[in-house]
């Protein structure tokens, strides 16, 4: 059985892998033209995912984190993988 640390670090990994509709390099590529960053954390018992960007992108980066958080690839063959 995985440990409770390993699966949160495993949830923070997967979330910025990519969404049901995009992969994580066209993910990478709107981050990177919003002059931002995304990146996933774990602690012991949780997870969250940090979004930065430049303000006057802040419509396109909200739907982007909303898209990032609510459908990441968390399959069966990617948890196998370990998130890769």
């Amino acid at each position: 059985m995985e440990s409770p640390k390993r699966n949160h670090h495993l949830i923070a990994v997967m979330v910025t892998k990519g969404t049901e509709r995009q992969s994580n390099l066209e993910i990478a590529k709107k981050v990177e033209r919003m002059a931002g960053s995304l990146n996933g954390f774990s602690g012991y018992n949780s997870f969250g995912l940090a979004f930065t960007f430049l303000s006057h992108h802040f419509e396109d980066a909200f739907f982007l984190f909303a898209e990032v958080l609510q459908q990441p690839p968390l399959t069966q063959k990617n948890w196998k993988r370990g998130g890769g």
